[in-house]
C-alpha cells in the first residue's frame, strides 16, 4: 500500500484513521502468510496524530484480529520513521522497517535483544525457536519469548509444523 499517493504529507487524526480503514481492508483479504507492506517512500512527512491512528490501533490488535499476517514498514524517510517510533515507542509496540532494499531494522520500542534476534533472523529464510537458541546461545523459553514478542507485532509470521514446532519467517520474505 502506497501511503504517499495522495499526499506528501500525513497530517491529522482523520487521516490516520482513513488509512487504517484502507489497510484493514487490505488485510481482510491478505491470506494467511501474506504481508502487508506500507511504502512510506513518497512520504515527506507525518505527524503524531497519523502515527498513533495508523500504526500503534493497527498493532495493538495485530495478533488477534490478523493473525499469521506479516507488516512491514517500507522507505521511510528518517523524520517519518522518528514519528512512527515514537508513537510505537510510547505504546510499547515496534515494527519491522526496510529503509533501503534488503535492510532490516526495527522501529519502536526495540530492545538490544529484539535487534540481536532480527540481525540473526534476518539471514535465515526460515527458523525455528531451537534454530535461534543455538545460534544465540539461548535458553529455548527466552528464544520462545523473543519469537512470540515479534510475531505479536507482525515483524515474523509463525506456521505450525508439527504438534509443538513452529516455523518463522521474517515479514515480506
Amino acid at each position: 500500500m502506497h501511503l504517499g499517493q495522495a499526499s506528501e504529507f500525513l497530517w491529522g487524526r482523520e487521516r490516520g484513521r482513513e488509512l487504517r480503514y484502507q489497510m484493514e481492508e487490505q488485510l481482510q483479504r491478505l491470506p494467511q502468510g501474506g504481508t502487508l507492506v506500507a511504502d512510506l517512500g513518497l512520504v515527506a512527512a507525518m505527524n503524531y496524530s497519523v502515527a498513533l491512528e495508523l500504526f500503534v490501533k493497527l498493532l495493538s490488535a495485530w495478533e488477534k484480529v490478523y493473525p499469521q499476517r506479516g507488516f512491514l514498514v517500507r522507505q521511510p524517510s528518517r523524520e517519518v520513521a522518528e514519528e512512527v517510533s515514537m508513537a510505537l515507542e510510547h505504546h510499547g509496540l515496534l515494527v519491522l522497517s526496510e529503509p533501503r532494499p534488503n535492510e532490516w531494522e526495527l522501529i519502536g520500542k526495540v530492545s538490544q535483544a529484539d535487534r540481536d534476534t532480527l540481525q540473526w533472523a534476518s539471514r535465515q529464510q526460515y527458523f525455528t525457536a531451537p534454530d535461534l537458541a543455538a545460534a544465540l546461545n539461548l535458553n529455548l523459553t527466552t528464544a520462545n519469548q523473543r519469537l512470540k514478542k515479534l510475531e505479536s507485532n507482525a515483524v515474523c509470521i509463525r506456521n505450525a509444523m508439527g504438534p509443538r514446532l513452529y516455523r518463522y519467517c521474517l515479514s515480506g520474505r
